[in-house]
């Protein structure tokens, strides 16, 4: 999520909503990453990031509010994988700041895109990298 104070795309660096993932998180713990989660049963990819950003940042917006950047496919050595929709996004930042759920996020920064970048790219591979420019190209 690019906040919307942010420069047009070519006009400067933009800022980024980013949360910290709960030190109690099975997967990255206190990593700092993009808000995302699991597509339910009854929900389409777009739906399930409209509750994940209420449940987890208190961010209300509807499924028209997202535009889909990329999709990002991941098979894992032990036969597992990931099948991740990556929407972007422009966001006011709450002048009290975000209402976070402490469960699930120990902290929420807005930063600037070469700070949040090296934090994706921590523990995200060249290909999500790409995605993840683009998104700053394009929004």
């Amino acid at each position: 999520m690019k906040t919307s104070d942010s420069p047009a795309p070519g006009k400067g660096e933009g800022k980024y909503v980013v949360q910290q993932r709960s030190l109690r998180a099975r997967y990255y713990p206190g990593k700092w990453d993009m808000t995302g989660g699991g597509v339910r049963s009854d929900e389409t990819p777009k739906e399930a990031a409209v509750r994940e950003l209420a449940e987890e940042l208190g961010i209300k917006v509807t499924p028209d509010d997202l535009e889909l950047a990329f999709e990002y496919i991941k098979d894992w050595d032990d036969g597992t994988g990931l099948l991740a929709s990556i929407f972007m996004l422009r966001v006011d930042v709450p002048e009290g700041g975000f209402e976070f759920d402490r469960y699930e996020v120990n902290d929420v920064r807005v930063m600037p895109f070469s700070e949040f970048y090296g934090h994706i790219m921590d523990h995200n591979d060249e290909e999500m990298g790409r995605g993840i420019r683009d998104i700053e190209a394009r929004l």
